[in-house]
């Protein structure tokens, strides 16, 4: 709650956003989970190609130094408290510019089409997939895992199915502005006003919640620790059953280290990567620049 509030309050200007989120497939989730150096290049190469889609659609409505900034979230859980690493970024519906008398604009652009988020998707998957390669040409085998690697292991399991949930259901349709790939899946369909600031608190809170609700944990008559699932799973599942010990481990395996920084800003920068002079930044606050 803090955090949203700050972002509300003291760093984001008013002007619409538009949230994308990025998951990961199965197989990679437990590697990309426990390396923070892959981690952060997860989201740098998801970051940098939709900047770079924002860039090129900005020039084609005669924007020729397009602006762009991001507050992003990384989650390494999900709703069944498993290792799933993913991304919630949020950007600004469009681009920041730089008018003829030196102040700070904002142009607004299209949202993007269906086709436009399949071409991310596909282009962000194909490179972190380069990435991960890379990380295993390099790896180095640990014969002997320590207890830490072990509990990321165990929550990086999926829940195996019964019998009777092992047959293929047939496959969804896409929902708008959605796509999803081999296990990647990027989503682009929720945005907000600028005047909706209560609508961009809510998915700043969503994005800095924590990996568990204190609320749903309990101990059941057996001494077994209960967590109730906020919303049942596709196979009907509304909570998790763990012994202590499962669960101090669960807890340590989603648990980041404290130099991890899980929310993360990217300033206004060019598409050379290199920011606008200071003094025109600081005309987004009206404050004095920095010198």
């Amino acid at each position: 709650e803090h955090t949203a509030l700050l972002l509300d309050t003291k760093v984001l200007p008013k002007v619409a956003y538009r949230q994308w989120t990025q998951s990961l497939p199965l197989d990679i989730r437990w590697q990309v989970g426990t390396n923070a150096k892959l981690l952060g290049a997860a989201l740098s190469v998801t970051l940098r190609s939709i900047f770079c889609w924002q860039r090129r659609t900005a020039r084609r409505v005669g924007i020729a130094q397009p602006l762009c900034g991001s507050v992003s979230f990384i989650h390494r859980f999900n709703g069944q408290l498993l290792l799933s690493p993913h991304f919630h970024a949020i950007l600004p519906d469009g681009v920041f510019f730089i008018d003829d008398n030196g102040a700070l604009q904002f142009a607004q652009l299209p949202p993007p089409s269906d086709d436009d988020v399949e071409k991310l998707a596909r282009r962000i998957a194909e490179r972190i997939d380069r990435l991960v390669q890379r990380h295993r040409d390099d790896a180095v085998d640990d014969d002997d895992p320590d207890a830490l690697q072990q509990s990321l292991a165990e929550a990086a399991q999926v829940p195996r199915r019964h019998p009777w949930q092992t047959h293929t259901s047939p496959p969804k349709p896409q929902p708008p502005r959605c796509f999803a790939l081999d296990g990647y899946s990027l989503h682009a369909n929720v945005a907000v006003a600028a005047e909706d600031r209560r609508g961009l608190r809510r998915l700043l809170r969503y994005g800095g919640r924590a990996a568990l609700a204190a609320r749903r944990v309990s101990l059941n008559e057996q001494g077994m620790v209960v967590y109730k699932l906020r919303k049942p799973t596709s196979t009907g599942r509304t909570q998790i059953v763990m012994t202590p010990q499962q669960f101090v481990r669960r807890l340590a395996a989603l648990t980041p280290p404290p130099w991890l920084n899980l929310t993360l800003t990217a300033t206004l920068t060019r598409s050379d990567g290199k920011p606008p002079q200071i003094g025109r930044l600081c005309s987004i606050c009206g404050k004095q620049p920095c010198e």
